[in-house]
């Protein structure tokens, strides 16, 4: 998203710290503790791009640690939109 201001407004402030404190400050994917400064991001789910209607949802947060979400979920979103592909070779889409 571009600078938009969004991470700087009061309500993801407040709505971000919420996630934090219901996930125990832990990273959702792999467990580490993210208590700390620098330590934490709050992440989208399903991406504002796709749902700015749950940018604020507290259901659409995940607290994640820096590298799973530089690079795991960094992966699984990349990966979300390439087609499933069969055993054959083919796209699962052509069958």
């Amino acid at each position: 998203m571009p600078n938009d201001g969004f991470y700087s407004q009061p309500d993801w402030y407040r709505i971000r710290t919420k996630a934090l404190m219901r996930d125990g400050y832990t990273c959702r994917m792999c467990k580490a503790n993210i208590r700390g400064k620098g330590l934490a991001h709050v992440d989208h789910i399903i991406g504002r791009r796709k749902r700015p209607d749950l940018a604020l949802s507290i259901d659409n947060l995940q607290s994640l640690c820096m590298p799973c979400h530089n690079s795991t979920k960094q992966t699984i979103e990349k990966n979300a939109d390439k087609p499933a592909i069969g055993m054959d070779g083919l796209p699962d889409s052509w069958r």
